[in-house]
C-alpha cells in the first residue's frame, strides 16, 4: 500500500466516521462493540466483547456505558452464572447501521 492508497483509505475512514456520528451519535469505537455482538448472534459476554475490542479495560467500559445509554445495547446478568454481564444488541439497529453504509459506499 502506498501512501496515496493510506490517504485515500484514512479520507473514506474519516467519511465514515463522519456520518455514523451524525446519525447514531457514536464513534468507531462504539459501533466495533455492536458488530462484535452482532457477529456472536447479537448476544456475547463483556468478558469475549471485550477481548475481541482491542480497547483498554477503561476505554471499553465507557463504550459500553454510553452505547448503554444510548439505547444501542442492552447489560443483563446470566441466569445460571449471575457474575457474567451479558451485552445485547437488535437485529433492527444492526440492520440500520448497514443501510447507512452502503449509502456512504455511494458517495
Amino acid at each position: 500500500m502506498n501512501l496515496k492508497q493510506i490517504k485515500n483509505y484514512l479520507d473514506y475512514m474519516e467519511k465514515i466516521e463522519k456520518e455514523i456520528l451524525k446519525e447514531f451519535g457514536i464513534d468507531l469505537n462504539d459501533l466495533k462493540i455492536i458488530l462484535i455482538i452482532s457477529n456472536n448472534n447479537n448476544t456475547i459476554s463483556k468478558v469475549e466483547a471485550y477481548k475481541h475490542s482491542n480497547l483498554k479495560v477503561s476505554a471499553f467500559n465507557i463504550h459500553v456505558k454510553k452505547l448503554y445509554k444510548l439505547g444501542y445495547i442492552h447489560k443483563e446478568r446470566d441466569v445460571v452464572d449471575e457474575r457474567t454481564l451479558i451485552l445485547s444488541t437488535n437485529q433492527k439497529l444492526v440492520n440500520k447501521i448497514e443501510e447507512r453504509f452502503n449509502l456512504i459506499k455511494r458517495l
